[in-house]
């Protein structure tokens, strides 16, 4: 696997004679990349060290644009030196369009904040043709997944294996100042918490683009280099930029060149914030699911007949009778009815209209029918035989 690398800002720039042509770097422009601090001269400074010295070097244009945006972004991208760049990395899918059939530069297409299925995948493959180089995965995909992937998708694929998770992304500006404000050259860094769970430590970061929130615990799978190896994933990416402490894009370059556990577990131990490995061993995210349905409404035994689907208060119950019950309900049996806050009612049926408002003695599977109004119960509300 090749390591990819940012280059952090200008001051880092006499730091690359020291790092090695098996790295690539990416360069970030602050007009066009959503988190870059790089202006357009240092831009241009930096591809032309970068070209210099040899090593392979990638524009960053990963901003998601409306029409206006996107105009402006264009006018920029023309000022940069793209043939010093061995590629350009896009996101929005009018810059990948637009690339493809107005320039001969090379394309990274980075997916990770959009599509993950296959299908998609390789129709945007598809879309780039020769000029697609890589794709860039998104971090929600285990490693049995990324396997497969890799397997399928022809072109070398990405992924990043230090650096912080984004959770959320808006254009608009959710924190101290509007986005038009002329001050907003330095971009806005604050430390959020939940007002609802007790979760706390998100960095939120607001800039000219829009407003960043990332998870408290950042990405690392250093120590998963074996089993990312097995995946086919090609390449592999170091971000540093918000890194605690001291750490240069030479620190980066240095645990991948000399990586073993020792130095790895080092770095881990000596890093100021949390990791985690993320979904890489396996995507439980939809586990949370079955733990927001309401237990009550979806308790069905063979008791149950089925559920409440109309109120009318002092007039009727409308009870949608659930096509498998085995038994029959007729006048005169007793029922319970349970509502989604937990209230129970326990009444004797004394009379059943179908929705015609003619009686009838007993019920057919798959019927709506009316009964009494019973106090306190609410849509939804399950009905079961005593």
């Amino acid at each position: 696997m090749k390591s990819v690398l940012f280059l952090k800002n200008i001051s880092e720039l006499d730091l690359l004679q020291n790092i090695s042509l098996e790295h690539e770097i990416i360069i970030s422009p602050k007009g066009i990349s959503r988190l870059g601090e790089l202006s357009l001269d240092e831009s241009n400074q930096a591809l032309k060290r970068c070209h210099e010295l040899g090593l392979n070097t990638l524009i960053e244009w990963d901003i998601l644009m409306t029409e206006n945006d996107f105009q402006k972004s264009r006018s920029y991208f023309s000022q940069l030196h793209v043939h010093l760049a061995d590629a350009v990395r896009v996101q929005d899918i009018g810059a990948y369009r637009f690339l493809i059939g107005e320039s001969e530069v090379d394309i990274h297409l980075i997916i990770e904040s959009g599509n993950h299925n296959l299908v998609a995948i390789k129709k945007w493959e598809e879309l780039g043709g020769e000029r697609l180089k890589r794709i860039v995965l998104g971090l929600e995909l285990p490693k049995s997944i990324l396997n497969k992937y890799t397997q399928e998708i022809n072109v070398p694929c990405e992924l990043q294996v230090l650096g912080k998770i984004l959770l959320f992304y808006s254009p608009r500006s959710l924190l101290s100042r509007p986005l038009s404000s002329s001050s907003q050259e330095r971009a806005l860094q604050v430390s959020a918490s939940s007002e609802e769970t007790p979760h706390k430590g998100f960095c939120v970061l607001e800039n000219n683009h829009g407003t960043y929130m990332f998870l408290p615990k950042d990405q690392y799978l250093l120590d998963s280099y074996d089993e990312l190896l097995q995946t086919g994933i090609k390449y592999i990416r170091l971000d540093h930029r918000f890194l605690e402490g001291e750490y240069s894009i030479t620190d980066m370059a240095t645990l991948i060149e000399n990586g073993n556990t020792q130095l790895w577990d080092e770095f881990k131990n000596n890093y100021g914030a949390k990791f985690i490995r993320g979904y890489f061993n396996v995507n439980k995210s939809d586990a949370i699911f079955p733990k927001l349905k309401n237990h009550r409404t979806n308790k069905k035994t063979d008791s149950y007949i089925g559920k409440v689907v109309d109120v009318k208060k002092e007039q009727y119950l409308a009870v949608n009778v659930f096509k498998k019950t085995s038994r029959k309900l007729e006048v005169g049996d007793s029922i319970e009815i349970s509502s989604p806050d937990g209230k129970v009612k326990r009444i004797e049926v004394r009379s059943i209209k179908n929705i015609a408002l003619e009686n009838i003695s007993q019920v057919s599977n798959e019927q709506i029918i009316l009964i009494a109004h019973v106090g306190g119960i609410s849509v939804k509300s399950q009905v079961h035989f005593l």
